[in-house]
């Protein structure tokens, strides 16, 4: 198969016709004759290397290794005991009555027999025809409102009323979970960062007659957030406002940090105001 495919094989020239295959196919037999004549004379082998990777020794001893990891999860946890119910393997969770999730072909077909002589106008999908997956069974109705329970907070938070039996209220307004929400979306997925509600709470944190520094200070400067506080005038070109940016740098804080952030090679902002102003820039 190389032969035919590779440079002067028969795939690689100007067409392949009947006359073309009939004599590639008589002379294979010769030409391997005389490969392997070649190869003996030189010494060398033309061989190629394995190309089935799941034969490999590697890869025969990772499979036994996670099939052996299955096998001893599953141990404790075996789905064919003689318990009947339909429970979750990994939680524990028995389901209840309403769960069908068991039954899907079941109440794919029911939906599907209701659809029969109807228009699309005419049929509505309800969720009470729906399959009710497991996950729903784990909640519990309080005053006519179905709350979900989680099983992890509410150990959590059991835990903690165990331990401590004092200010439990103050405990309480807290959400315990195994992640910060206030960080992260989900367990990976971490939030978006909000640069404007930060500096918010960190101005409201500071007093409102905090007192300036004195003595020999060093400011260190946002860079992209000063760019934001110099008055930019209609028409200026870049040369103009930069040179706004210097002033206001200079007049201010006198010989700063100016730090930005995104700017990588070439003449830069940062470049441009450290020799314009004499200030220390660095970017990231």
């Amino acid at each position: 198969m190389r032969s035919l495919k590779t440079t002067g094989g028969l795939t690689r020239g100007s067409g392949m016709t009947e006359s073309q295959r009939l004599v590639w196919l008589l002379s294979t037999p010769a030409c391997a004759q005389v490969n392997c004549a070649m190869q003996d004379l030189t010494t060398v082998t033309y061989t190629s290397s394995e190309q089935h990777k799941d034969v490999s020794n590697a890869r025969l001893e990772r499979d036994m290794s996670d099939t052996l990891k299955v096998l001893e999860y599953m141990k404790p946890r075996s789905p064919f005991g003689e318990n009947p119910t339909l429970h979750s393997i990994a939680s524990g969770i028995t389901a209840d009555s309403a769960v069908n999730c068991d039954r899907a072909q079941q109440v794919g077909e029911k939906i599907q027999a209701g659809m029969v002589g109807k228009t699309i106008a005419q049929h509505t999908f309800k969720k009470k025809d729906q399959i009710c997956p497991l996950s729903n069974s784990n909640t519990i109705k309080v005053r006519d409102e179905v709350i979900h329970i989680d099983s992890q907070l509410l150990f959590q938070r059991l835990v903690t009323a165990g331990q401590c039996s004092d200010n439990l209220a103050d405990v309480f307004q807290y959400e315990l979970c195994s992640y910060p929400p206030a960080l992260f979306e989900s367990k990976y997925t971490p939030r978006e960062a909000s640069k404007a509600t930060l500096a918010d709470a960190l101005w409201k944190c500071m007093p409102g007659d905090t007192p300036m520094p004195t003595g020999n200070v060093q400011y260190i400067l946002d860079g992209g957030a000063l760019l934001h506080r110099v008055p930019w005038s209609k028409g200026d070109t870049y040369g103009a406002i930069c040179q706004q940016y210097v002033n206001y740098v200079s007049k201010h804080y006198g010989r700063p940090i100016v730090v930005f952030d995104g700017y990588l090679g070439g003449p830069s902002t940062t470049e441009t105001v450290s020799y314009l102003c004499g200030c220390s820039c660095t970017s990231f």
